[in-house]
């Protein structure tokens, strides 16, 4: 069985010899083993950001096969070294977008990413110091017209799809469309939440947090119809 030379890369304004990171490659089955491809700690990054070269676990997975990559990011402070972001960052690619160089996306937000201000800090002695910053967040892509963000019954609060999702996981739910005629779609979920659940966990993830998301070949993106649904659907 054959060995594969893998590689990633991250986006930060930090310098890249004060970054470290953990990646961990790997699948889960329908029983809910995991089959671990590459398990990696605290490397360095290359200075384009760019990960090592690493070589896989041997493995008989065709190219197509799916894995989840995990990354964990940290900082370097001295002789200090801290956890840069409060959970691993996940993304899912075929073993073949692993193996060509393609295991990262072109829009900076799809990346694992660490920025920081570049404004110093003065001692008081030295006068006003105030400093304005602004941070941009990108709206969510699924809002109800008649249950907004912060409305009691926003079906799309980001508590209830982590319950709905660990429901799922423990298979104490099932896709259901209900009186919609959704049949194709719920049958593909149902197919995926019993044979990959890696795959389903991570494609509800990216699509509530991206709006859209790609298995495999299968590009999903939602219509507009879909990401803000109108009317008083709830009982």
């Amino acid at each position: 069985m054959p060995t594969y030379t893998v590689q990633t890369k991250i986006e930060s304004n930090v310098p890249a010899e004060n970054l470290l990171y953990d990646l961990t490659i790997y699948r889960q089955d329908a029983k809910g083993n995991f089959h671990i491809l590459l398990d990696v700690f605290r490397e360095k990054l290359q200075s384009n950001y760019a990960t090592q070269q690493h070589v896989t676990q041997v493995t008989d997975d065709s190219l197509s096969v799916i894995y989840i990559m995990q990354m964990m990011l940290y900082r370097k402070h001295g002789s200090n070294t801290i956890q840069a972001l409060q959970a691993p960052f996940k993304k899912m690619y075929t073993l073949g977008e692993f193996v060509s160089g393609k295991a990262c996306s072109d829009k900076k937000r799809e990346n694992a990413c660490y920025f920081e201000s570049t404004i110093e800090t003065k001692p008081v002695s030295d006068g006003d110091n105030t400093v304005e910053l602004k941070i941009t967040v990108p709206e969510r892509p699924f809002i109800a017209k008649e249950y907004p963000v912060g409305h009691p019954h926003d079906p799309f609060e980001k508590r209830k799809i982590e319950s709905q999702i660990q429901d799922r996981l423990s298979k104490r739910t099932y896709p259901d469309q209900n009186g919609a005629s959704l049949c194709g779609p719920a049958a593909f979920f149902y197919c995926l939440q019993i044979d990959r659940p890696d795959i389903y966990e991570q494609a509800a993830r990216e699509l509530w947090k991206y709006g859209k998301t790609k298995i495999g070949q299968l590009e999903i993106k939602p219509g507009e119809g879909c990401r803000h649904p109108k009317g008083t659907f709830y009982n």
